[in-house]
């Protein structure tokens, strides 16, 4: 199992009171909102939510138990799935600029890293 699959069984597992929720549902919000401009370190989402990185580094910990930038790299591959499986004849360059990567070698090295597949072949196995 991929880490990102790991990671998502995990979210799945938590059970985060409404005020948690609610404070996930903004972070990733504000992940969404700033994906496309490429600026995604703690420091400007926590800016976005009007927190201090460090407040947004530890209620992220408390409430999921991962860290905040694991969580965000979990939604910017959540788009990149969703664009994949969607747009199919997007360019990865297009869906990794989307997704909030610097470059597409920046997005395919992580999506290797977190999903154990290149997105070329992610979309192969797709297609079978």
């Amino acid at each position: 199992m991929s880490k990102y699959h790991i990671c998502e069984e995990h979210l799945k597992g938590i059970k985060p009171t409404a005020a948690d929720q609610t404070f996930l549902d903004n972070v990733e919000d504000a992940v969404v909102r700033l994906m496309a401009d490429g600026h995604l370190d703690i420091e400007v989402v926590a800016s976005e939510l009007c927190v201090h990185p460090t407040k947004l580094r530890r209620r992220v910990k408390t409430i999921t138990g991962l860290t905040a930038h694991t969580f965000i790299y979990i939604i910017r591959l959540r788009k990149a799935f969703s664009m994949l499986s969607c747009y199919p004849r997007f360019s990865f360059l297009q869906t990794s600029q989307a997704c909030g990567f610097a470059d597409n070698a920046h997005f395919t090295h992580a999506f290797q890293r977190w999903v154990g597949c290149s997105p070329r072949e992610y979309l192969e196995q797709k297609q079978q």
